[in-house]
């Protein structure tokens, strides 16, 4: 399964020779990342070394695949949908929430 995070590839060198993101969406990125994240995270509570190594791969990707985007995306764009700003902000929430719950559930079992 890591080979789907492999997908992007082709449209972030694109992006990188073109200088531009045109008019491609975020959304992927963001939910590549807050998935990817939150798997992570249940495979290392759950002690599955193939869970949390393939999906911190695909974090790692996520994250790359989303700092090279914004890099060349326009501060305003109607094709993100949302700000680069809202884009972290859901990101920072998933991670809050997911790092809260997961020590909240730990703490009780």
């Amino acid at each position: 399964s890591t080979v789907v995070f492999l997908a992007p590839i082709p449209t972030i060198q694109k992006i990188r020779s073109d200088r531009a993101v045109g008019s491609l969406p975020l959304l992927p990125y963001t939910s590549m990342i807050s998935s990817s994240f939150l798997w992570t995270v249940y495979g290392v509570l759950q002690q599955e070394y193939r869970l949390w190594s393939t999906n911190g791969v695909g974090l790692v990707l996520g994250l790359s695949y989303f700092y090279s985007f914004v890099q060349h995306s326009p501060s305003a764009s109607v094709t993100l949908p949302g700000s680069v700003k809202q884009h972290l902000q859901f990101i920072l929430a998933i991670v809050v929430s997911t790092v809260g719950l997961s020590t909240f559930l730990d703490a009780e079992l």
